[in-house]
């Protein structure tokens, strides 16, 4: 069998096998596409986030209830019976008690309460502010994946109809062997990364649609580079005091000055006063009267050291992660916007002259290997210099949004 008949019978079932190769690489029917907005919406509105911040409130507005509660009335009976002739006698007595706070630690306990109720929705508007950058996030990890996706298809399709016109060649007597082989061995080199990031797109896809609580395949309508400039740092810096996990802090803090001013009353007794009516029975005639009295705590062990020593632990370590947590939101915030505003322009400049020099090459490159001039080997680099150079400016973009996403949330959110 002549050599380039051998050729043919093996070349014609490579080219079929990644024909299909590439009808597996196409992307799945999806039931619908979405922004990064209407993700962010249809994530927010799920009933679980609701439960999981309004549980969190509801929790901690009866723990309110309870600190600002008055303790409830005691209610008794008693009789008492002595048997023995003319000294026979029945006492009986009906009694109601109630502790009086006069010190006005149960207000400053409730209102102390009320302040870790408002921490409480400031940690959920928190809890939603990190569920909405989570979204965006995993939103722009779809779109990085599919922009590679579809560099790494295109590049796929380039050494196709190389490695075809090469085989025709070959056939012709225009080209080596040796030619077609390294072509061939470069598209599966390519067909197998185009597997790889399929697969890591799929996985991105699905996280995106656990977060949106879908189980269709979401398709995603977004543009990676972010289109405007981030606002200037003295803005951002401005914003970071209205933080709501920051805002949970000094709430924390201020429930504890007030569980300590609570504390700090343990002087005042708290009184226990006791009416009721009281009935004797003598020799069969019976005689009424009433029952009154007074009860007062003596603090002599029991000073509510151990309030103290809470409410102040809590007042010190929120203002202390209060101040820790500032300070570093501060120079995140600044370093971010550098980096943000740094990788855009990067990208920017990339995409425009690195990416477009490297279509260039590669159009000379195809040009020149079929006048003759160059071979193989620098035709194959041409290739993968155009390919990387389209990775590089996909994954600039994608790092430039993810310093955008990370510098909202540090400066404690997109305005809405």
């Amino acid at each position: 069998m002549h050599p380039r008949s051998s050729f043919r019978s093996r070349s014609i079932p490579t080219f079929s096998r990644c024909s299909a190769f590439l009808i597996l690489l196409a992307p799945f029917s999806a039931l619908g596409q979405v922004t990064e907005e209407e993700a962010v919406e249809r994530a927010l509105s799920r009933p679980e986030i609701r439960d999981i911040v309004e549980g969190e409130i509801d929790a901690a507005r009866g723990d309110a209830l309870r600190a600002g509660m008055w303790a409830n009335p005691t209610a008794s009976y008693s009789r008492e019976q002595v048997y023995g002739g003319p000294a026979a006698s029945a006492e009986n007595y009906v009694e109601l008690s109630q502790a009086v706070d006069i010190s006005g630690r149960r207000s400053l306990r409730g209102q102390a309460g009320d302040r870790r109720v408002e921490a409480a929705r400031e940690r959920g508007v928190s809890t939603r502010l990190g569920v909405e950058t989570e979204v965006r996030s995993s939103f722009y990890e779809v779109v990085a994946g599919e922009a590679r996706l579809a560099a790494l298809r295109d590049s796929l399709r380039r050494v196709e109809r190389l490695a075809e016109a090469t085989a025709q060649r070959e056939k012709a007597g225009d080209a080596s062997g040796y030619d077609r082989m390294r072509l061939e061995r470069e598209r599966e080199s390519v067909a197998a990364r185009a597997a790889a990031q399929d697969g890591q797109l799929e996985r991105a896809r699905a996280r995106l649609e656990g977060l949106l609580g879908v189980t269709a395949p979401v398709r995603v309508a977004g543009t990676l580079l972010p289109a405007d400039a981030p606002p200037p740092t003295e803005t951002l810096v401005a914003r970071i005091g209205a933080r709501p996990d920051l805002k949970a802090l000094g709430e924390e803090a201020g429930a504890g000055d007030l569980e300590a001013r609570a504390a700090g009353r343990w002087w005042i007794p708290d009184l226990t006063l006791t009416a009721g009516y009281k009935g004797v029975g003598v020799a069969g005639e019976q005689l009424n009267g009433y029952v009154a009295g007074i009860a007062i705590p003596l603090p002599v062990f029991d000073r509510n050291q151990d309030e103290a020593a809470r409410a102040e632990g809590r007042s010190r370590q929120a203002r202390g992660r209060l101040t820790l947590e500032t300070d570093l939101a501060t120079a995140d915030v600044r370093g971010l916007r550098i980096q943000a505003a740094r990788l855009a322009d990067a990208a920017r400049r990339f995409r425009s002259d690195a990416s477009a020099t490297s279509a260039r090459l590669l159009v000379t490159a195809e040009a020149a290997y079929r006048g003759g001039e160059l071979g193989v080997l620098e035709l194959v680099d041409a290739q993968r210099s155009a390919l990387d150079a389209d990775l590089q400016a996909i994954d600039l973009e994608s790092a430039a949004r993810r310093a955008r996403i990370d510098l909202v949330l540090a400066s404690g959110g997109a305005s809405r």
